[in-house]
């Protein structure tokens, strides 16, 4: 599993931060949580509403003591791969080739046509990329729903979800694949009809040069913008429009942000995106398709040498955005 340096263990009063959100009774929603354990291992869930829950493991940090190898985040200038609503080899506007196959319900993918992604390795292998970090949009098939769940190409699927959607819905959700053999993801669905795939960045491997950059921290969650109030910056207006945010004080030399975004109270169907310039990219963190929908999901942001971001609307819509960790520079 990938070793990184982990900080400070969680309380166990709630912070006013949220890492999942359902906007109406019934639905079915997945989110990605790094969630920091108490000294006895543990972490507390706690719900606003009766609701039931499950919980799929996908790896843990732990203390490397300094300089690793393995299991640092190098964050990438976040593109967009694969968009299966094109045909495969179709050059996106990304300048990705859209490598995708889909054989029955399953949807593979090839990673490393991600330009900043290292393809150091031999076919058969990724190379120093031990597992890429993805944001993945899925779009309904019909009734009643489906899900997608991710896992190394060439390997048993163990039956996990990554994201669910109802008749209708698009949404999107942050995954973390490791790569056991060719640099190709699986994406086991059920009634999904298309999706989109955004590289966000890569955990190195063993065969990746030992350094300090790209180690873990976790912070105190802490909520740095919410636009209803407004903190950080006012409700985004009617059109693409962008907001810069600034890190909390306790993000100190850092490459990337871990942070759960919120749209809520949106005005129309769209997405946000997160990144680290004013240049924005062809992607999507969040996807929504109606108004006055509340989605979430997970994010690993590259940030600016200032310890900045932009938070980009398609549409009119609130934003929230919680912290919960780093990697260093």
């Amino acid at each position: 599993m990938p070793r990184t340096v982990a900080s400070k263990k969680s309380s166990r009063s709630r912070p006013d931060t949220s890492a999942l959100n359902a906007d109406r009774a019934a639905t079915t929603a997945a989110n990605g949580a790094v969630v920091a354990l108490a000294s006895d291992g543990t972490f507390v869930l706690e719900s606003a509403t009766t609701s039931r829950v499950v919980v799929d493991v996908m790896a843990w940090f732990v203390d490397a003591g300094g300089a690793t190898d393995d299991g640092r985040f190098i964050a990438v200038d976040p593109s967009r791969v694969v968009d299966t609503r094109l045909p495969a080899s179709e050059m996106l506007d990304s300048g990705s080739p859209n490598p995708w196959t889909r054989e029955g319900s399953r949807i593979d993918i090839e990673v490393l046509a991600h330009p900043d992604l290292p393809d150091d390795g031999p076919l058969a292998r990724a190379g120093s990329v031990g597992a890429v970090v993805i944001s993945v949009g899925a779009i309904s098939g019909g009734a009643p729903g489906g899900f997608v769940g991710a896992h190394p190409f060439g390997t048993p699927y163990l039956g996990t979800s990554n994201v669910n959607v109802l008749d209708g819905e698009i949404r999107a959700n942050m995954m973390i694949v490791p790569l056991v053999g060719p640099p190709i993801v699986s994406l086991e669905t059920l009634n999904i009809a298309d999706v989109v795939v955004d590289v966000l960045g890569y955990i190195t491997s063993d065969d990746a040069e030992a350094s300090e950059t790209g180690l873990y921290s976790s912070v105190a969650p802490v909520r740095i913008v919410d636009s209803r109030v407004p903190v950080g910056f006012p409700t985004l207006p009617p059109g693409t429009t962008s907001a810069t945010v600034s890190m909390p004080p306790s993000v100190t030399g850092a490459s990337a942000v871990v942070q759960n975004l919120t749209a809520t109270n949106t005005s129309a169907p769209g997405w946000l995106a997160a990144h680290p310039t004013t240049s924005v990219p062809v992607i999507s963190n969040v996807n929504f398709e109606a108004p006055g929908q509340t989605r979430a999901a997970l994010a690993f942001t590259t940030i600016s040498p200032s310890d900045d971001e932009w938070i980009t609307s398609l549409v009119a819509t609130d934003v929230v955005v919680d912290v919960v960790g780093y990697f260093s520079d």
